[in-house]
């Protein structure tokens, strides 16, 4: 459940998402693509097991939840003179003339390659530039480095065409249900059709520092994560269908989940918000975990198939 807006996902283990809660109706499909409009869109997730130690190159387990962020591309006339995005949920519009974007990043040339290029130190402070030059409310000023992404695919991939940029979510931002890579993914969709050829930061550099400072203890965490997680993958592989196999699964799930918010404990992720809740869980013998990069957000609180306590 997410504090911020009171949204629910449920899910079996067995298979996908069961059903959904929302706070407020959520965005319409992206509508069909035709002419110069294209639209994608791309779904959050929740991490089972394995978060952060994914990160340093082990085994993680993920599901997709039918939360979905909508991007919208319409390209305009070439006697129209800008790039704009639009952020509809925060209430954010932005606005970069050609003329000043051709400025500031003439030195990444056209035409645009169709091969992947890494960002360079040079062209991130060149878009950095251009970002900070708009107004952002101070509250949203988390939501700078999604706008410099938007701003090295749009160039990398179309250019200095104009066009505007639609982007819709039903994920709340900052709860870890992935609203920063649904926002990429979507939006690195959309663009090439039209081609011719946050804290998160913080909490990542936090466990690589802590890594640096024990290698070898944080390695055992880590392999131990990844442990949990192929476990989990293998269970939920199982397709066990008798009631015995299925309560058997589901109390080795539950441990493993104890044991995976140990782990995220121990490399300092967790919040005392969603502390609170495990502990709560764990009065009517639950088992939570956080998902995703921690520090606040979303939780994830096991249960059986068929309900064991009528508190539940």
């Amino acid at each position: 459940t997410s504090k911020q807006d009171k949204n629910s996902v449920w899910f079996d283990w067995r298979g996908e998402v069961t059903s959904t809660s929302f706070a407020q109706p959520p965005p319409p499909p992206p509508r069909p693509t035709h002419g110069r409009h294209r639209a994608a869109s791309a779904p959050g997730m929740i991490i089972l097991s394995g978060e952060h130690a994914v990160v340093h190159g082990y085994t993680a387990v993920a599901s997709s939840i039918d939360l979905y962020t909508v991007v919208s591309l319409r390209l305009h006339s070439e006697n129209e003179d800008s790039i704009r995005l639009q952020l509809e949920d925060v209430g954010l519009d932005f606005s970069w003339p050609i003329k000043r974007i051709k400025e500031v990043l003439s030195h990444l040339g056209s035409p645009f390659s169709s091969t992947p290029t890494l960002c360079s130190l040079e062209t991130v402070k060149s878009i950095t530039a251009l970002v900070d030059e708009q107004s952002f409310p101070e509250t949203r000023i988390g939501l700078a480095s999604g706008v410099c992404a938007f701003l090295w695919l749009y160039t990398s991939i179309l250019g200095f065409k104009p066009g505007t940029v639609i982007v819709t979510s039903e994920l709340p931002l900052g709860a870890a249900l992935g609203s920063s890579a649904a926002y990429c993914v979507a939006l690195s969709a959309a663009l090439p059709a039209f081609s011719d050829s946050m804290k998160l930061d913080a909490l990542i550099a936090n466990v690589s520092a802590r890594k640096s400072r024990h290698p070898d203890a944080l390695c055992c965490v880590l392999n131990a994560i990844e442990s949990i997680s192929k476990e989990w993958s293998t269970i939920i592989q199982s397709h066990t269908v008798d009631d015995l196999s299925v309560t058997a699964n589901e109390e080795r799930l539950r441990e493993l989940m104890e044991m995976n918010q140990g782990l995220l404990l121990s490399i300092g992720v967790t919040h005392a918000s969603i502390e609170t809740v495990l502990q709560t869980a764990m009065k009517h013998k639950l088992a939570s975990k956080l998902t995703g990069a921690g520090g606040g957000g979303c939780w994830l609180t096991f249960t059986y198939l068929y309900p064991r306590s009528s508190s539940l």
